[in-house]
């Protein structure tokens, strides 16, 4: 067993062994894992070895159905920590310097300060496998958020915790595998991508990282077990938004938003009646509602602001008709584009749309994202498909995708005449959101804001200027070799 756990056992053991039992309310762990889509084994993955993420899953429910409010970072975790779109508290790019965050809203709260003015503790945790990561866009006392960053110095207190937990392996830079031969000619790759041994790599990776991501889980669950705190503690794990991949991240389709998500809750804990071991879950969830439904779990009122909808047990609110998410300045690049989902449509409208899904790089991901290079070095030599030259054409202002029958979202028919009704229908729907919701995105940017970003940009290509040169000839060798 790991040293640092051996540890907190033994103090637990001294300190805290009766206490935990006593509870009223239970305790509630949020393991949030970074750049994580349904690529799981639950998820029917066959490619990934993550038993414990399964048998949590066995033993809890398993959604299906769960989207970001944002394909990035921050501006997601923003969202989350507050239970409002990070658009309606004007706090929606990712990548603001420090002076320039914005203050919350006199009125608004993260979720942590609900739950310790609720009677309890509160913690960020940095101890091994987490990282102590937050990323939020805006002005933050974290200390008057989190009352503690390590289980040692929960252990030895007798209220109830909310505890939230990163994970960063899924994250980029992946692993280095050895050996992939054996399941290099099985990776399923998404038909906008060249279907490249290069390609086939960079997911062997990804799932490499995945299974790092179960291990790490396995870590946590086995500490709340011997630590007797598994039975007053409900798991709740997703992640923060979709794989970091071309058109994954950053971007609005269903793999940059649509991520995991399993709720586990120990026997001895009165459960919701939606609440049924073992099942799977299907209505459509924003990232808010998992921030209002699990005040909603710990018998804590949802605050009035809270856009968040609960949708489990007591209090339990409508369920949605559409999901909403919105991509905004991402270092040196601004998309501002916006999407509503429904159960079987997604629309998206790109305010700005002058480049390329594979165009709209930031310098970071050119120096790390293979798939960049093969793209632009296969396009000069009129070898991709249809489909894959879509991501090298100028965006559309408007997109229209019917899920049932393309998933990966490559038909766009929004031009089509008989999805009309389902256009303005949707447009409808999205109108109302951005105006209900007070997106601040919709507003400019002062001109300190955009300078910054600006700057950023400038600064991020002459750090990554010779990496971008190196993996470009790197990659270009490979096509090379493998075309002779």
């Amino acid at each position: 067993m790991n040293r640092f756990f051996l540890i907190l056992l033994l103090v637990f053991s001294i300190t805290a062994c009766s206490k935990y039992s006593q509870n009223e309310k239970p305790n509630i762990v949020w393991i949030i894992a970074e750049d994580l889509s349904q690529d799981l084994g639950v998820y029917e993955n066959e490619l990934v070895n993550t038993p414990n993420i399964d048998q949590l899953a066995q033993k809890g429910v398993t959604f299906t159905n769960v989207f970001t409010t944002a394909a990035v970072c921050t501006p997601s975790r923003t969202a989350l920590a507050t239970g409002m779109y990070q658009t309606s508290i004007g706090a929606h790019h990712m990548g603001y310097p420090d002076e320039l965050k914005p203050n919350l809203p006199d009125s608004i709260q993260t979720v942590h300060q609900v739950f310790k003015e609720n009677g309890y503790i509160t913690a960020n945790i940095e101890d091994e496998p987490a990282n102590g990561k937050t990323h939020w866009a805006f002005k933050a006392d974290l200390k008057a958020n989190f009352d503690y960053n390590h289980w040692n110095s929960i252990l030895s207190q007798s209220k109830p915790f909310f505890a939230q937990i990163s994970i960063s392996n899924t994250h980029r830079p992946f692993p280095e595998v050895k050996s992939n031969g054996n399941i290099l000619d099985k990776v399923k790759i998404p038909p906008y991508y060249p279907d490249h041994e290069i390609v086939r790599k960079e997911f062997i990776r990804y799932y490499e990282s995945i299974n790092i991501l179960d291990d790490k889980v396995g870590q946590i669950l086995s500490f709340l077990k011997r630590s007797n705190l598994a039975k007053d503690t409900i798991v709740i794990l997703f992640s923060d938004h979709g794989r970091p991949m071309t058109r994954g991240k950053y971007w609005n389709y269903d793999s940059g938003i649509r991520v995991p998500m399993i709720i586990h809750m120990p026997r001895g804990l009165t459960a919701p009646v939606e609440y049924i071991p073992g099942s799977t879950e299907n209505q459509l969830i924003s990232h808010i509602d998992i921030t209002a439904t699990t005040l909603s779990f710990a018998g804590i009122q949802k605050p009035n602001y809270m856009q968040g909808r609960i949708f489990w047990g007591k209090g339990k609110e409508k369920e949605r008709q559409y999901v909403f998410s919105t991509s905004d300045r991402i270092s040196e690049l601004h998309f501002q584009s916006r999407a509503v989902r429904s159960q079987k449509y997604k629309y998206i409208r790109n305010y700005r749309h002058n480049f390329s899904i594979n165009g709209a790089s930031t310098a970071y991901r050119k120096a790390n994202h293979p798939v960049y290079h093969v793209l632009n070095i296969l396009h000069k030599e009129d070898k991709l498909t249809s489909e894959q030259l879509r991501l090298l054409e100028t965006l559309p202002k408007e997109e229209l995708y019917y899920l049932d029958n393309d998933p990966h979202e490559l038909y766009n028919l929004a031009a089509d005449s008989s999805y009309l009704e389902q256009l303005q229908i949707h447009r409808k729907a999205l109108d109302n959101w951005i105006a209900t919701t007070q997106d601040k995105g919709m507003e400019a940017d002062d001109e300190e804001v955009i300078s910054a970003f600006n700057e950023i940009g400038k600064q991020s290509y002459e750090r990554f200027q010779d990496q971008i040169q190196q993996l470009h000839e790197q990659i270009g060798k490979e096509l090379n070799r493998s075309m002779r």
